[in-house]
């Protein structure tokens, strides 16, 4: 859901590496000879980012002739194996976000296919196809195919939803108090891009991963608030949070610390002692 530089390796660069560690002569024979069909399939790819429809691309156009899927996979193993020339193409990927693009939280510590290699082996090794992500996220993701525009998560490469806020939260009264978060679409957005939104939040379970991130900001920050109400009551509390949830905006327009302390800060009851509820 957060931008991505797209990579500037090309396919070919990377085929070719791979088949430079490559120790069978027939094996690397077929590959090579398979090269341009490979730079065609990525070509096709990014033709389907850019118009939104990665749903449409079919997995029986995707086969590479005279290579099996077993072998395209092999190839990403080349790629991904760690010490050899060709991972320096795998590290480009990994190493070009922190933060995980589809969750915005965790440690970036893999590449993930947006479409699987089992399905789709003539994209095995393009790097347009490829992710910086974290294990959960590519865990969560496995190898699922979108079967329509609004069942498409969202893609850091193609999809630029930073300009907007979209992410919200609210304040469950209970004890502990809890967060909750959801994806409130601005207007400027279609209804597909709004619903592939929600997907992608559903997808990889982003409500539960931050409601639980949050819950633990607001332990952090209870004991500030608790002198902040002796102080000068609600106001006082509402003015802190109000200031932080500015200087977080600042930084992320769509971050989870931006929505919640955005909802601490609106929600009466919270600002009124219920911040005091926490764990």
């Amino acid at each position: 859901m957060w931008r991505a530089p797209f990579p500037t390796s090309t396919v070919s660069e990377v085929l070719q590496a791979c088949l430079n560690q490559t120790a069978i002569p027939a094996l690397r024979e077929r590959v090579a000879a398979a090269t341009l069909e490979i730079e065609a399939a990525t070509r096709t790819f990014e033709a389907a980012g850019r118009a939104v429809s990665f749903y449409l691309l079919k997995s029986e156009d995707f086969q590479v002739a005279g290579v099996t899927k077993e072998e395209m996979e092999s190839m990403y193993d080349r790629m991904s194996r760690a010490g050899t020339p060709a991972r320096s193409f795998y590290d480009q990927i990994r190493n070009s976000r922190k933060l995980c693009p589809m969750c915005n939280q965790r440690i970036v510590e893999t590449v993930d296919h947006y479409l699987p290699k089992k399905k789709f082996p003539a994209l095995a090794v393009s790097p347009p196809n490829l992710l910086p992500a974290c294990s959960d996220c590519n865990k969560i993701k496995l190898a699922s195919v979108p079967s329509d525009i609004q069942q498409q998560t969202l893609n850091p490469y193609y999809d630029d939803v930073e300009s907007a806020p979209w992410l919200k939260a609210t304040i469950r009264q209970s004890v502990p108090a809890v967060v909750r978060f959801y994806v409130d679409p601005p207007p400027s957005w279609s209804e597909d891009l709004a619903e592939r939104a929600k997907f992608h939040f559903r997808t990889f379970r982003l409500g539960r991963l931050y409601s639980i991130y949050a819950g633990e900001e607001a332990s952090l920050i209870r004991a500030g608030l608790k002198r902040d109400y002796k102080r000068g009551g609600s106001v006082a509390v509402r003015q802190t949070l109000a200031e932080a949830a500015q200087t977080r905006l600042d930084a992320r327009i769509n971050s989870w610390q931006t929505a919640a302390y955005f909802a601490w800060r609106d929600d009466d009851w919270f600002c009124n002692s219920g911040f005091d509820l926490i764990g």
